[in-house]
């Protein structure tokens, strides 16, 4: 088990992408201070922002393609059902997700 740690290397992974989730949040926060001031953006702030931004995508490890559909829809799954839940806090999770599959299946 440790050669496989050792080979894997699941903690540097994992730290780059804390990294990678810190960076994107100050863009996010930075962006979102930006836009929220009611002033007019200029040309520098935008680059600074986007240039952390790339930083960000440079720092970061790249999702395999192979495994990029599955995260999506894990995501947009989970998106769905938490809207879902806004509206009808005591649903049934399993029932909601057996909803959302018989809709997305076999029509409305």
């Amino acid at each position: 088990m440790t050669l496989m740690q050792m080979q894997l290397d699941w903690k540097g992974r994992a730290d780059a992408h804390k990294r990678t989730l810190d960076i994107y949040a100050e863009v996010k926060r930075e962006a979102g201070w930006l836009i929220a001031s009611g002033e007019e953006l200029d040309e520098q702030a935008c680059r600074r922002v986007f240039a952390r931004y790339d930083i960000a995508s440079a720092v970061g490890v790249a999702i395999p393609e192979g495994d990029f559909l599955y995260e999506k829809r894990r995501h947009k799954t989970k998106v769905a059902l938490s809207k879902h839940l806004d509206q009808y806090p005591f649903a049934f999770i399993w029932l909601i997700r057996m909803k959302f599959w018989m809709r997305d299946n076999f029509g409305r």
